[in-house]
C-alpha cells in the first residue's frame, strides 16, 4: 500500500504541474488560482521529503498572495504557516518561530481567538516551543489550543487529542529538565565545597610550615586565597 501511496503522489504531482502551466497560461503567472496550486504541490513535496522545492514553490505561493491581497488575508496566514513548518523541518527554528508567530496574529485577527484554525497555530506553536525546550511557553500554546478543540472539536478528535498528549508529554520533559538542573546545581555546589575544602588545607599547610611569616606575608598570602576562592566560584 505504501508503493501505491507513493504512485499516486507522484501521479498527483504531474497532475498539479500540468495545472499550473495551464492557469499560467490562462491567468498569468501572478492569478490567486496559481498560488493555491502552487501551495498544493509544495505540500506534496514536502510530503516526498523534496523540502528545497517545496520552501521554493512555498516561497512563490506567499509572494503572490501578498501582492494580490492584503498583508491580512487568510491565504497569506496559510502560506506563512506551511513555510513555518518547512523551516521548522530544517531546524530552523527561530525563523519558523516568526512565521507561526504571524499566521497566529492574522487568522486571530480574521476568526477570533476561538476558531479551529487558531487552534492548529497555536499547536504549531507550542510544537515549535517545545522542541527549543521552552517548556513553560509551550505548555501555555498547547494548552490554549487544547481548550479550543475541546469545545469545537470535542474531546475525541484527532485534534483534540493531539494536543492532550502534547500536554502530557511536555509534563514529562519538564520533569526532566528539572531533574537535569536539580543535578548541575548539584554538582556545582559539591565542587564549589572541594574548592573551598582544598582552600583551607593549603592555608593550614603554609601556616604549619611558615610560622614565622611576617605581618605583611600574611596579608598577601589571605589576598592571593581571596581571589583564587573567587575566580573558582565566577566559573560556576
Amino acid at each position: 500500500s505504501l508503493l501505491i501511496s507513493m504512485q499516486q503522489q507522484l501521479q498527483a504531482k504531474d497532475l498539479y504541474i500540468e495545472v499550473i502551466e495551464m492557469k499560467r497560461k490562462i491567468y498569468g503567472n501572478d492569478d490567486p488560482s496559481v498560488a493555491s496550486s502552487l501551495n498544493n504541490l509544495a505540500g506534496l513535496l514536502f510530503n516526498l521529503n523534496d523540502i528545497d522545492r517545496s520552501m521554493v514553490l512555498y516561497e512563490e505561493s506567499l509572494r503572490i498572495r501578498k501582492k494580490y491581497f492584503t498583508e491580512n488575508h487568510i491565504s497569506v496566514a496559510e502560506s506563512m504557516n506551511n513555510i513555518g513548518l518547512v523551516l521548522f523541518s530544517l531546524g530552523k527554528l527561530n525563523e519558523a518561530f516568526d512565521y507561526y508567530e504571524n499566521a497566529l496574529r492574522i487568522k486571530i485577527k480574521l476568526m477570533g481567538e476561538r476558531h479551529p484554525s487558531v487552534a492548529t497555530s497555536m499547536h504549531n506553536l507550542g510544537g515549535l516551543l517545545h522542541k527549543m525546550k521552552r517548556y513553560d511557553e509551550a505548555k501555555d500554546w498547547y494548552s490554549k489550543a487544547y481548550d479550543i478543540r475541546k469545545i469545537s472539536l470535542g474531546e475525541n478528535h484527532v485534534d483534540t487529542k493531539a494536543s492532550f498528549e502534547n500536554l502530557k508529554a511536555i509534563e514529562i520533559d519538564k520533569i526532566k529538565q528539572d531533574k537535569e538542573i536539580s543535578n548541575k546545581n548539584n554538582i556545582t555546589l559539591l565542587l564549589n565545597t572541594n574548592n573551598s575544602n582544598q582552600i583551607d588545607s593549603k592555608l593550614s599547610n603554609n601556616m604549619l610550615i611558615s610560622p614565622g611569616s611576617s605581618r605583611d606575608g600574611e596579608a598577601l598570602f589571605s589576598m592571593n586565597v581571596s581571589n583564587s576562592f573567587d575566580s573558582g566560584l565566577q566559573k560556576f
